[in-house]
């Protein structure tokens, strides 16, 4: 006679299916909602030339305030992170 999984120790067990609730359903919809919206969003700041060069803009900003505080002049950091905050609130949609 053959062994089979459920009648011989020896044999590793069948791995059991782990199935999602709703909740998990939705919640993994919601997150998967989410991240389309945000890739979205990335793909109009493509096509829109000022978003991207702003978008260069903070990042070269936040370069800078690193190099600042590197070099141990947090004057120029403090004003450079100002000028990097008040940038982005102009960009920012108001949700």
């Amino acid at each position: 006679m053959k062994a089979n999984r459920r009648t011989d120790p020896n044999l590793p067990q069948p791995k059991r299916r782990h199935r999602r609730t709703e909740e998990e359903l939705i919640e993994d919809l919601k997150k998967k909602i989410a991240f389309l919206e945000q890739r979205k969003q990335l793909r109009a700041v493509k096509s829109d030339p000022v978003l991207k060069l702003a978008h260069k803009l903070l990042r070269a900003l936040k370069k800078a305030e690193s190099q600042f505080v590197s070099l141990g002049r947090t004057d120029l950091a403090n004003s450079v992170k100002a000028s990097n905050v008040q940038i982005r609130s102009c960009f920012e949609s108001p949700a």
